[in-house]
C-alpha cells in the first residue's frame, strides 16, 4: 500500500484538487433549476473536476518527459 501511495502521491493531490475545484464550481457557478445534469449535483461536478484535473496532469506529465531526458 505504502508503494502504491508512493508512486500516485501526484494524482492523488491532483484528483482532490480537481474535486475540490469542482465543488466550489458547483457552490458558484452551479445551477439552482435542476435543469443542468452535470451542474446540479455537486457530486457530479466534483468527480468531472477531478477527471479534468488527472487529464491535464497526463498531458504535462508527457510534455516533462520529452525523449531524451532520463525519468
Amino acid at each position: 500500500m505504502r508503494d502504491f501511495i508512493k508512486n500516485y502521491l501526484l494524482q492523488i493531490v491532483v484528483s482532490i484538487a480537481g474535486a475540490v475545484g469542482g465543488y466550489i464550481y458547483w457552490l458558484k457557478v452551479g445551477c439552482l433549476s435542476g435543469t443542468c445534469p452535470l451542474q446540479s449535483n455537486w457530486y457530479l461536478t466534483a468527480i468531472w473536476g477531478a477527471v479534468i484535473a488527472n487529464l491535464l496532469l497526463s498531458i504535462l506529465k508527457d510534455s516533462w518527459n520529452k525523449p531524451g531526458k532520463k525519468k
